[in-house]
């Protein structure tokens, strides 16, 4: 469903007062139906909804890194599922594909399909990318904890590696439970074993049962979980970082070029890791599917 459809249903709200959002006679602007709030388009067709825009354009100015990785990654089509090849995606387990894959097979064009912190990127053609930031591929400007959305009107919601870099995760995890209709499914993929990234800040991570609980506090129902990086995984990118971080000079460059001559081979690893009972006491990242009953 896209932006436009959604002004019509009256499906967003004010993220102050959370009254219903319609445009204004000119089109130039969301409104209240009252006329005492107003919210922006950007570029004519992409909503500004936040409560403190000051503090939000702050934030993605001092987000240097997440600007970086933005502007260099292309805005591409949806895929299902991440797709087989070098780079990350090839090396999150078969487990936490196949769960992503069923969810997205279950959706429909009428319904309304979030991806909170989503962009450029997108990972299925029904599902609008929500961030705090304008980016490519964004459809939504809005803050994680205060969704411009009724109460009851989202089908699915798709956030990943995202509730690290939010200061308040539980408020954020309860305006999920809040905007999905009973009955609507939420994926998410969340760092557990994991180094430290500031977009720009780093909050928190999560053990499997620590993201198990955070969701089931606020009323979800658990309904698939498990590791989607390995612990293998997770030790490339701790000695990476290690390398990146805490070496200089010819020490450094040497280190670098050796570690990298192991990584295909210790990543490998994971794959047989996965299939024990233990491999989330050090995975990389964890994954659920939850329910809102």
């Amino acid at each position: 469903m896209d932006t436009r459809t959604q002004i019509e249903k009256h499906l967003l709200v004010s993220p102050s007062s959370g009254d219903t959002l319609v445009i204004s006679d000119d089109g130039e602007w969301l409104q209240t139906e009252d006329g005492r709030e107003v919210y922006p388009f950007l570029n004519g067709n992409v909503p500004v909804l936040l409560k403190d825009q000051e503090w939000a354009k702050q934030y993605v100015r001092d987000a240097t890194q997440m600007l970086a990785e933005y502007e260099s990654e292309k805005p591409s089509a949806a895929v299902a599922s991440p797709p087989a090849g070098n780079g990350k995606a090839s090396l999150e387990m078969p487990a936490s594909r196949e769960a992503l894959a069923r969810v997205l097979s279950e959706l429909r064009e009428d319904m309304l399909c979030l991806s909170v912190g989503g962009g450029p990127s997108r990972i299925h053609p029904m599902v609008r990318n929500v961030n705090i930031g304008a980016f490519p591929n964004v459809e939504l400007v809005a803050d994680a904890h205060v969704l411009p959305y009724k109460d009851n009107c989202v089908d699915f919601i798709y956030c990943a590696s995202v509730l690290e870099h939010l200061y308040s995760p539980e408020a954020a995890v309860s305006e999920m439970f809040r905007v999905l209709r009973p009955g609507g499914k939420a994926y998410l993929n969340t760092p557990f074993t994991f180094v430290y990234h500031g977009y720009p800040h780093h909050y928190q991570n999560l053990t499997l049962t620590g993201h198990r609980a955070l969701f089931e506090r606020a009323g979800f129902r658990v309904l698939d979980s498990g590791v989607s990086f390995g612990p293998a995984y997770a030790l490339t990118q701790m000695i990476n970082q290690f390398i990146r971080h805490y070496t200089r000079g010819i020490s450094k460059w040497v280190l670098h070029r050796v570690w990298r001559l192991w990584v295909p081979l210790i990543r490998r690893i994971d794959r047989r890791v996965e299939q024990q009972e233990n491999a989330h006491l050090l995975a990389a990242m964890t994954y659920l599917v939850v329910e809102k009953p």
